[in-house]
């Protein structure tokens, strides 16, 4: 192998062309998108980790909801989870987002 060829570490495939930054998705834009019959891609997330995985992935928006009780706490319902609970995994989302729109 050349000095000038690199491979993608443990196999992976190699990174295709660089792209221009893709706005931030702002409630603005939403509605616009929604104005113009364009599919919103949204997910529900927990933390901070998923927040950024999902923003690289190109998600528009990102759902932090009361089944985090489920999902995360072992809550037989959602009608336990408290602000202070929502709250918190709010703020864990929005640290891993770049572009996407956080909402609770």
């Amino acid at each position: 192998m050349s000095s000038s060829e690199t491979t993608a570490p443990y196999g992976a495939a190699s990174g295709g062309a660089v792209t221009a930054p893709r706005k931030a998705v702002t409630l603005s834009r939403i509605a616009d998108m929604h104005a113009r019959g364009e599919k919103i891609a949204m997910l529900t997330a927990y933390d901070a980790t998923f927040g950024a995985v999902a923003d690289l992935a190109g998600v528009d928006c990102l759902l932090v909801g009361d089944s985090l009780g489920m999902v995360c706490q072992g809550l037989d319902s959602t009608v336990a989870v408290s602000m202070e609970a929502m709250h918190h995994h709010t703020e864990s989302v929005a640290r891993g987002l770049r572009r996407a729109q956080g909402t609770a």
